[in-house]
């Protein structure tokens, strides 16, 4: 049962209070959680109009604005022509893209996407990634990215690596990569070029540990097999 006051109490925080407060945090901070919605009889473009909540009354109705939003992000993320269609009836990379829609659609200066990519294919993860440095690049909205794919850390212009509910390292992508030993004593593994450049350097080559992309390490190795 839910007390609500017009009045705040020692120790007490009036019910409207509340919701007012997660408004206010919501148009600063959006997240994208791994265990994904399931709303039941909700189209897309409901889904993604739940993300103006912050900034409708409290009966949640929405303006002509709003609305122009909500049809503003789903365009942005290539999810427009899935607007007529059930969420529950989409694919994993879909209902993606829906719900990166939906935080848009919050106008947050911060997206914190908890695995965005987990149980995607190839194609859906490049997709998800491309989205999100899209929104980063044209809307200017930081984003924090979890995941355990270093190949998707590495596009990042800041990687820090938790350990135990710890920072063991923090840098630009080719300062924390360069820490194999590291990565490998917590169970991590750094991109495939930078592993490569490491074990032949374990068998007595002298590479340098930055090549994060494939063409890198090419280069890399065709610069040695030169010299």
């Amino acid at each position: 049962m839910v007390q609500v006051s017009t009045h705040a109490a020692r120790g007490f925080i009036p019910m409207m209070e509340l919701i007012d407060r997660d408004k206010e945090l919501a148009r600063h901070v959006s997240v994208v959680l791994t265990d994904r919605i399931e709303p039941e009889l909700m189209t897309c473009w409901e889904v993604v109009a739940a993300g103006r909540y912050p900034y409708t009354n409290h009966f949640g109705k929405l303006s002509r604005e709003d609305q122009r939003i909500v049809e503003d992000s789903m365009a942005r993320v290539n999810a427009l022509e899935l607007r007529e269609q059930r969420f529950t009836e989409l694919s994993d990379g879909q209902k993606q893209r829906v719900l990166l829609a939906r935080a848009l659609c919050q106008q947050p200066e911060v997206i914190v996407l908890d695995e965005p990519t987990a149980m995607l294919d190839p194609k859906g993860r490049k997709d998800v990634i491309d989205t999100v440095k899209k929104l980063n690049k044209e809307k200017g909205i930081t984003v924090i990215l979890i995941t355990h794919h270093m190949d998707e850390a590495a596009q990042a212009g800041r990687v820090v690596v938790l350990n135990k509910g710890k920072i063991a390292a923090d840098g630009t992508p080719r300062e924390v990569f360069s820490q194999v030993k590291l990565l490998h004593d917590i169970g991590l593994a750094a991109p495939e070029g930078v592993e490569l450049c490491w074990a032949l350097n374990q068998k007595g080559f002298q590479l340098p540990l930055t090549a994060l992309e494939p063409e890198e390490c090419a280069q890399v190795l065709y610069d040695w097999v030169k010299t």
